[in-house]
């Protein structure tokens, strides 16, 4: 590989960098001007193909979209000038172009997962998502152990989409289109347990993605076998787009048409939080752990998400405000202090040829620059005050310890102070 072909990956991500960069200020700034809802607004909307095709490729743009799209940006642009450095230890032994190539298309297909407007869109762009980072995963293929992380996270991806797409056939069967808008419908025209099946359907769906406990086990393969700027992207965003469809679609299209859908995201999410932080601990792998921890994260925003879902079915819209605020504050902290952590841990990995935790020691001293981002990293994880972790789990500890007080529902009763001492105990032990 000539110096020339090393540059590729910086010119393409650089450009395409600051590309989105102006085309995300030009949407959400025209959003913000041009809307007078701020639950829900669509600056635009579009076609690929005509009205006349079969399967028209449309999307939108409204404010939950923007905010994802934020989100994205702020990801990819951290990954993308990280790897500026990192990609440099593969020049004359990997393709670069190669890795250029998935990286873009990855990227690609991550927003318009974010902008699609309708479900065959998103199962297009939800497919495409899975196969390009399949092979960012798989790039250091020579290692078995790589392909077989590669492998299960190709068949839990699929599993997930299997449930997504036979859920969105059923309702295109039912409503007669694949429009977003036209799914709020759906709830007159089938019986409560075909809803109920279909929530069901949605959740492994998007919780295999997000790597939800027990739906999380391709997380820790997949992390510890892709190159550190793809880890950094797919635990910093990737994931958290799982979440953002099962906001578009049940939150916003389909409507939350019984209490248990959140009560359910509640539950997961504590076992999730628990759980991951609970073998992030024990974890000698440096970057099985914070695989780990992003499975604990995602478990704290889900728990937020459920509570939200609750808060709506029982119209206390104070609770699911707040919650939605826990929710969208702990999301961008934990993408920019994961992302930290990933690439520290990147130099690490390049300085010592080592994962093992236990063979490590006085690194301080050797990487003074990268252990000072890794420390401010690591207390923003363990949400530590003054630093935005600390006030992302303190909004939704408020959330949790209004909604006990104030909902009369007798799960409340029980599950919510539950919740509260479980996120107590996970962030004692983030902390340790």
């Amino acid at each position: 590989m000539t110096t020339q072909g090393g540059q590729t990956i910086r010119r393409i991500c650089t450009g395409f960098t600051g590309i989105t960069a102006v085309l995300i200020l030009l949407v959400y700034g025209r959003s913000i001007l041009s809307s007078s809802n701020v639950v829900k607004f669509i600056p635009f909307k579009g076609q690929l193909l005509n009205k006349g095709a079969l399967f028209p490729l449309s999307w939108q743009v409204d404010g939950l979209g923007a905010f994802f799209i934020f989100v994205l940006l702020l990801g990819q642009t951290l990954a993308s000038f990280y790897a500026w450095g990192y990609l440099k230890e593969y020049q004359g032994r990997k393709s670069l172009n190669l890795f250029s190539f998935f990286w873009i298309l990855f990227l690609i297909s991550m927003y318009g997962v974010v902008i699609a407007g309708d479900g065959f869109t998103f199962l297009l762009m939800w497919e495409l998502m899975s196969l390009f980072s399949f092979f960012l995963v798989l790039y250091e293929h020579e290692e078995s152990h790589n392909r077989r992380a590669a492998f299960i996270y190709l068949v839990m991806t699929h599993v997930g989409t299997v449930f997504l797409t036979s859920a969105i056939l059923f309702i295109y069967s039912k409503t007669g289109t694949f429009s977003f808008e036209a799914w709020t419908t759906i709830k007159s025209l089938v019986p409560a347990w075909q809803l109920n099946l279909l929530y069901l359907c949605f959740f492994l769906g998007l919780g295999t993605k997000a790597g939800m406990v027990p739906l999380h086990i391709w997380l820790p393969y997949a992390h510890s076998a892709a190159p550190t700027p793809v880890s950094a992207l797919m635990s910093g965003v990737m994931v958290k787009i799982a979440l953002y469809v099962f906001l578009r679609i049940i939150w916003v299209s389909i409507g939350i048409s019984a209490a248990w859908w959140g009560w359910l995201l509640l539950v997961i999410g504590a076992a999730s939080a628990l759980i991951g932080i609970l073998f992030a601990s024990v974890e000698g792998d440096i970057k099985r752990t914070l695989a780990y921890s992003t499975v604990e994260n995602v478990g704290i925003l889900t728990m937020a998400m459920g509570l939200a879902f609750v808060a709506k079915y029982y119209e206390m819209n104070s609770i699911a405000i707040l919650a939605l605020a826990a929710f969208c504050w702990h999301l961008l902290q934990h993408l920019l202090f994961k992302s930290v952590m990933f690439m520290g841990a990147g130099n690490v990995i390049q300085a010592t040829h080592t994962r093992r935790l236990e063979l490590m020691g006085g690194l301080l001293k050797r990487l003074p620059k990268t252990g000072k981002w890794v420390l401010i990293s690591a207390a923003g994880l363990a949400a530590l005050p003054p630093l935005g972790g600390f006030w992302g789990e303190w909004l939704l500890f408020n959330s949790l310890w209004q909604g006990a007080r104030e909902m009369s529902d007798g799960w409340s009763r029980v599950v919510l102070p539950l919740c509260v001492s479980l996120l107590g105990i996970v962030g004692a032990v983030a902390v340790a």
